[in-house]
C-alpha cells in the first residue's frame, strides 16, 4: 500500500508537470504537453514518454499488490518467496522486457482476475484465524477491488477513447479522457482511506 501511495504523489506530480493534452483531427491525435515544458523540445518529449510509462506502471503495480493480497490470504507460504531479492530481480527483468504493450497488459489483468476471484473463494469460506483477521482481510479485498476499478474507469476508458476515437475520423472534444485520467491518483487513494478500518472491533 506505501508503494502504490508513492506511486500517486510520483503520477500526480508527473501529471502537474507535463499537463497533457490531447487533440484530435481527422483519424490521428496528438498528445502534447501544455506545461512549461512545452518550449523546451527534449524535456518536453521526455517528460511526456515518462508520463505515458506511469500510465502502464500503475496495472503492474496493482497487478503485484494482487499477487501479495492472494499470497496473504490463501498461500501464505508464499510470502517468504515475495519478499527476497529474487523475486524482486524477476519481476524487474518482466518488467523492463516489454515485448508488447498490450500482451503484457492482458497478461497483469489476467494475474488480477485469477488472483481476486481465488481471494473471494477463501474469503467466502471464512477460513481465517481470527474473526478479526477475516474483517481485515475482507476489508483489504474491498479497497483493493476498488483499487482495481477506479483505475479502468478513470485511466482505461478514457486512454481507449483516446486511441479508437480517431478511427472514426471524427473530430470529438476528449478533454474529459485527460481531465479523468488526472483524477486517478487522487480517487485511488480514498479506497483504502474509506474501506481500511484498522482499529474496527
Amino acid at each position: 500500500m506505501l508503494l502504490l501511495a508513492i506511486f500517486n504523489i510520483v503520477y500526480a506530480t508527473a501529471h502537474l508537470l507535463v499537463i497533457p493534452v490531447t487533440y484530435i483531427h481527422g483519424f490521428g491525435f496528438c498528445f502534447y504537453s501544455s506545461s512549461f515544458m512545452a518550449g523546451y523540445k527534449y524535456i518536453g518529449y521526455g517528460s511526456l514518454l515518462g508520463y505515458c510509462s506511469l500510465f502502464a506502471q500503475s496495472t503492474i503495480l496493482l497487478a503485484y499488490h494482487f499477487i501479495y493480497r492472494y499470497a496473504c490470504i490463501c498461500k501464505p507460504n508464499w510470502l517468504a518467496l515475495i519478499h527476497t531479492k529474487r523475486v524482486i530481480g524477476l519481476l524487474s527483468v518482466a518488467y523492463l522486457s516489454y515485448f508488447g504493450l498490450w500482451v503484457t497488459l492482458l497478461d497483469w489483468f489476467l494475474v488480477i482476475f485469477v488472483c481476486g476471484w481465488k481471494m473471494n473463494e477463501k474469503l467466502r469460506s471464512a477460513e481465517m484465524c481470527s474473526a478479526r483477521g477475516y474483517r481485515l482481510q475482507k476489508q483489504l479485498f474491498q479497497a483493493l477491488m476498488i483499487q482495481f476499478i477506479v483505475p479502468i474507469i478513470l485511466e482505461y476508458i478514457p486512454c481507449t477513447s483516446i486511441f479508437l476515437v480517431p478511427m472514426l475520423g471524427e473530430e470529438i472534444n476528449l478533454e474529459w479522457a485527460t481531465m479523468c485520467i488526472s483524477l486517478y491518483p487522487i480517487f485511488e487513494p480514498l479506497a483504502v482511506i474509506y474501506f481500511v478500518k484498522v482499529g474496527a472491533a
